[in-house]
């Protein structure tokens, strides 16, 4: 096959989402676009787009709050015609005024929010880690460095709550901020929607003039709806959830409404926790301090980095090989169709070889076309292959751990310490090492464990992101009275479909 044949069959073959991981780089910016307003409002509304050979265009928006939160939300539209392009500029200018700047000054407003808001413990939209990211240019000393000016006049963060976020997301980030930048090192502007007795602060005439949005979300709705019901009604309300979740065909987590079944969940534990004041904060102490102790065994670095731990035979290109695995490990975990998922796997195998990457990526597909069940044969003959293979290991340890009675928990915790004690892994190991520690720790099918929702919020502030799916639905086990068929078939679905 030709050199130029062998490329176009990979590029038909890439989705979108992986095109731009692994190829929009290789497209010339042809165009950048910022709404005038952006440094009074702190909200950036920003566009760039890439020109294919073809004359389409792939560009990506970029919602960058300067003030405090980073980049909220990011989108992109795909190999489109030059005329959908302009005529989603027509609908942002219905909007916002926008103007054309340079990528470099777009490229520094994006990343200088990024760097702010994580001082605070804010990170960007988990679309942009994983897709809208790759379209941008590295953030290195290639692009000239710009002062962008981020937070408050005095720069210290400054949360403007307009109706973006829903009421209870609100909350969260003001308790965010307390922890972080401590009280009096950070500003907050509300709107008169903000619950519990908030208030506007008027005292910041800079924004009177701003209009913000007043229309609420369909998260904001559902939360009001659910503070609004006695208990009995939320637990009805809560089974209702759950049934009409397991009676979806389709692979969606979206049920007949604007607002989907996770955080239906999410609102419906969050209703219990402040209602019942579930959660003895000393030993979520006591726990996030054990936490920190297992979690210092290691050492953490870059995914990139080769050769290393996940790639421990490999001398070529850090960075694309990294983005091989993530495309073919995505297909695994999104699981639209075996055939795909095993079509990436063959892509990377086909590019770099047979390896013990491959032969985790075929073990994770296994498991997910057999319900998460992983052959215990299997794994062992690859780990003969791949000898101490730290994924490989992951998966066996996974499979022999589980089900454990609770007084074997403590000897399989410290099965996991001696495994991590005094290594290097990169990220993509400890996010694995961490699935496996928390499904010992927290034996979530098993409802009578002890402090089972204080080593959920111990273990959700200890790693402070989204690795674990199913600490709000802890909380629900403890407060209804399902049935086990019900509860146990919900969440093995729930688990198929993360």
């Amino acid at each position: 096959m030709s050199k130029s044949k062998k490329n176009k069959k990979i590029q038909v073959f890439l989705s979108p989402e992986n095109f731009i991981r692994k190829k929009s780089r290789n497209l010339p910016i042809i165009k950048c676009l910022i709404n005038i307003d952006w440094e009074k409002a702190g909200l950036a509304n920003i566009i760039i787009a890439r020109e294919h050979t073809n004359g389409n265009l792939t560009f990506c928006m970029y919602l960058v709050d300067t003030k405090c939160l980073g980049v909220k939300d990011t989108l992109f539209q795909f190999n489109v015609s030059s005329n959908v392009f302009d005529n989603c500029i027509d609908q942002m200018d219905d909007n916002h005024d926008m103007e054309e700047i340079s990528y470099k000054f777009a490229h520094n407003i994006i990343f200088a929010a990024i760097e702010f808001a994580e001082e605070y413990g804010f990170v960007p939209h988990k679309d942009f880690t994983s897709i809208t990211q790759y379209f941008l240019e590295e953030d290195n000393d290639d692009i000239p460095l710009i002062d962008i000016h981020c937070g408050n006049k005095n720069g210290i963060p400054l949360y403007v709550y307009n109706g973006y976020e829903s009421s209870l997301q609100a909350k969260k980030i003001i308790n965010q901020l307390d922890k972080t930048a401590g009280q009096g090192n950070y500003e907050v502007i509300l709107n008169t929607k903000m619950v519990d007795g908030d208030t506007i602060n008027d005292d910041d005439d800079e924004y009177d003039d701003y209009d913000y949005d007043d229309d609420e979300d369909a998260y904001d709705i559902y939360y009001q709806k659910i503070v609004n019901m006695d208990k009995k009604a939320a637990e009805e309300e809560a089974i209702a959830v759950f049934k009409e979740y397991q009676n979806k065909t389709v692979d969606t987590f979206y049920l007949d409404s604007d607002i989907d079944f996770v955080d239906k969940v999410r609102i419906l534990a969050d209703f219990w926790r402040e209602e019942d004041n579930m959660l003895n904060t000393d030993v979520v102490d006591k726990y996030l301090e054990m936490m920190k102790s297992d979690f210092a065994l290691f050492e953490a670095t870059a995914n990139d980095e080769v050769p290393n731990s996940l790639f421990p035979s490999f001398k070529t290109d850090g960075k694309e090989l990294y983005l091989d695995l993530l495309t073919a490990f995505i297909e695994i975990q999104d699981f639209k169709s075996v055939s795909d998922a095993q079509q990436q796997i063959k892509l990377f195998k086909k590019q770099h070889g047979d390896c013990a990457v491959i032969s985790y990526l075929n073990l994770m597909l296994i498991g997910k076309i057999n319900g998460n069940e992983h052959e215990y044969s299997r794994i062992n003959k690859e780990l003969e292959r791949f000898p101490n293979y730290f994924l490989i290991e992951m998966l066996k340890k996974d499979k022999e751990l589980r089900d454990l009675p609770p007084e074997a928990r403590e000897e399989a915790r410290e099965q996991l310490r001696k495994m991590v004690e005094g290594k290097t892994i990169t990220k993509f190991e400890m996010s694995q090492f961490i699935r496996c520690y928390a499904s010992i720790l927290l034996d979530y099918m098993n409802k009578e464990a002890e402090h089972k929702l204080e080593k959920t919020q111990a273990l959700l502030e200890m790693i402070d992101n989204d690795v674990i799916y199913y600490a709000d639905f802890i909380i629900i086990m403890f407060k209804l009275d399902l049935t086990a068929t019900l509860m146990n078939t919900t969440i093995d679905e729930f688990f198929k479909r993360r």
